[in-house]
């Protein structure tokens, strides 16, 4: 069994409870139907509730970057990785055509699979694919890259690339290689080969990434909450996973839950076994999650209905409870040696 690597776990717990907070905001479902549906206390958590979520796949995919370009895999090794997303995708996606609105015929599932995604939140599973198609020559890369390497491509990939005006503005002005997916890849993997945590002095090193984070995060919900008060069009333009504010974030809550576990977590190995297995279920929670989503979603706006509880607090327990069903589901199909290779 491969030994887990415990702040990697923590981070994948994060990224997972942030990609079903981000399907199921009730609050600003609301306000994008009526704004005077919600107060503005209640929107006011909604719309910071999603600026904390919105860097669950940029966290995703610099996990991928730690893990996938450690060493050169043989093309063998690659073509398995991608057959098990391949079976993955295909397998839950007709799960959730069977069960959606849909024709419920071969050729239709067969053309809805290749062309979209089935469910809201596959759409990611297509992403990863491209990136494993291009694992040999990512991996070939970083092991001839210096420094400097990393630092032009991050300035393209994660800076210029991040805002579609620039690379909008001349259709004849191509940045393919520079993809701000697989610069955040090749981030997370610079991350944990090139930054040496040991250097800073802890407390200073979170006081200061807590205060950039606050800052960030501050200026991120301002300029939100502004555009969906107004009505305005631009309102999520900035809340995207690959935009620069979102990647700013990622790294702070990379480096600050890296260095947390090396600090706090280093010896406590009972802790390190129950979060490392909750880790390792987060795929499967990734995968179960819309359906569950969709099985409590109508109990709970329901609740929110008829409840005076602030609107956020059901989110958010909600949110807990999808993940703890996926959670269980997953740990006991988990048990069955064929289920565990895919999950």
């Amino acid at each position: 069994m491969k030994k887990r690597i415990v702040y990697l776990d923590i981070l994948r717990i994060i990224a997972c409870l942030g990609v079903i907070a981000n399907h199921t905001n009730i609050i600003l479902k609301r306000a994008d139907i009526a704004i005077a549906s919600v107060s503005r206390a209640e929107l006011t958590g909604g719309i910071l509730y999603m600026v904390l979520c919105k860097m669950a796949v940029t966290l995703f995919l610099m996990i991928s970057g730690v893990l996938l370009l450690r060493k050169i895999d043989s093309y063998k090794k690659i073509f398995q990785r991608i057959l098990r997303i391949g079976v993955v995708l295909l397998v839950f996606s007709f799960g959730y055509y069977m069960v959606g609105d849909y024709a419920h015929t071969a050729a239709d599932f067969l053309k809805t699979v290749t062309k979209t995604n089935v469910t809201t939140a596959f759409w990611y599973l297509y992403l990863y694919l491209g990136i494993l198609v291009m694992l040999p020559v990512l991996q070939r890369m970083v092991r001839n890259f210096r420094k400097a390497d990393y630092w032009y491509f991050f300035f393209f990939a994660l800076g210029i690339c991040s805002f579609s005006f620039i690379t909008d503005y001349n259709a004849h002005f191509s940045l393919p290689v520079f993809a701000t997916s697989v610069g955040i890849v090749l981030l997370g993997y610079y991350l944990d080969n090139f930054v040496d945590l040991e250097k800073y002095d802890f407390k200073f090193f979170m006081a200061a990434g807590l205060a950039a984070f606050i800052l960030i995060v501050g200026f991120l919900y301002a300029y939100t909450k502004r555009g969906v008060m107004n009505g305005s069009d631009t309102a999520y333009r900035l809340i995207v996973y690959d935009n620069v504010f979102y990647v700013a974030l990622s790294i702070l809550v990379f480096l600050m839950v890296k260095y947390t576990v090396s600090k706090c977590l280093a010896k406590k190995e009972s802790s390190a076994k129950i979060i490392s297995f909750a880790g390792s279920c987060t795929f499967g929670i990734y995968l179960f999650s819309d359906y569950i989503i969709s099985l409590l979603m109508p109990a709970f706006e329901k609740w929110a209905d008829t409840s005076d509880m602030y609107m956020l607090l059901i989110v958010i327990l909600l949110d807990v409870a999808v993940f703890v069903a996926g959670f269980l589901v997953t740990a006991l199909l988990k048990q069955l040696p064929v289920v565990k290779r895919f999950l």
